[in-house]
């Protein structure tokens, strides 16, 4: 990988920012054969040291015309709503990145309306993984939005990002007609209605989506009679193949 080297030390030369030692060591030994490129920060082995916004620029930088990558793993840095400006950059410009992990970071609302916004016309990205960013409902409301003109994503993970009863209905409503998501993780949302709103809607597209495969509804407050109202939608679906309910004390 000495070319993406040579690369990401001439963009830390053009933006004048000391090169990341964990990239670099990255960059030598660590490129899986699947082309998946693995910087988390909560690997031990590289003493703690995390990503932050000033090394998204320049990792954007290095990989916006490369081939080699198709997978992105990001987990556990640093990256704030400024990180995923030059994230929704790298996503608009480079086509052949496939997965982007971006879970446990500090991506809040405008971070991902960015990147919400950058996969509108994306063709390649299939698989998006948000977990644990605090984007909260209006952050959500648009990745639902965005799947309503994207037709490449077929996995999707907004749990345990601070969903409201809203977006969580929106999910539902768009995967009605939506016939490129296989799997979507919306567990663990901010429900404070007794009426399971949420589960309803998504009880309804499941009639209707002949798709999807996975779904996982983690901590959402169900009932027994939400679960009957899943159970009653499983019967005329074609599709799913694993529904995660975990999180419930049913009687």
């Amino acid at each position: 990988m000495e070319d993406i080297t040579n690369r990401y030390l001439s963009i830390c030369a053009e933006v004048q920012q000391p090169p990341s030692t964990c990239v670099l060591e990255v960059f030598e030994d660590n490129i899986n054969s699947d082309g998946s490129l693995k910087l988390t920060g909560n690997d031990q082995l590289k003493r703690g040291d995390r990503l932050t916004d000033d090394d998204m620029l320049v990792l954007s930088k290095t990989l916006v015309g490369n081939s080699t990558i198709k997978g992105l793993d990001l987990r556990y840095n640093n990256i704030t709503d400024q990180g995923a400006v030059y994230v929704a950059h790298l996503i608009q410009e480079n086509k052949s990145l496939q997965s982007l992990d971006l879970m446990c970071n500090n991506i809040e609302a405008d971070g991902a309306e960015v990147i919400a916004k950058s996969l509108h016309k994306n063709k390649n990205l299939k698989m998006l993984r948000m977990t644990g960013n605090k984007i909260g409902n209006k952050g959500a409301m648009q990745l639902a939005a965005m799947l309503q003109i994207n037709s490449a994503l077929e996995e999707i993970d907004v749990s345990d990002c601070d969903l409201a009863t809203q977006s969580v209905i929106a999910f539902a409503i768009v995967l009605k007609n939506n016939r490129r998501i296989r799997a979507i993780n919306v567990s663990r949302p901010l429900l404070f209605s007794l009426q399971e709103e949420t589960t309803v809607h998504m009880a309804q597209m499941l009639v209707v989506n002949k798709t999807l495969r996975e779904l996982h509804l983690g901590k959402h407050d169900m009932t027994d009679t939400g679960v009957e109202r899943l159970c009653e939608a499983l019967k005329l679906n074609i599709s799913l193949r694993y529904l995660d309910l975990r999180w419930y004390t049913l009687t």
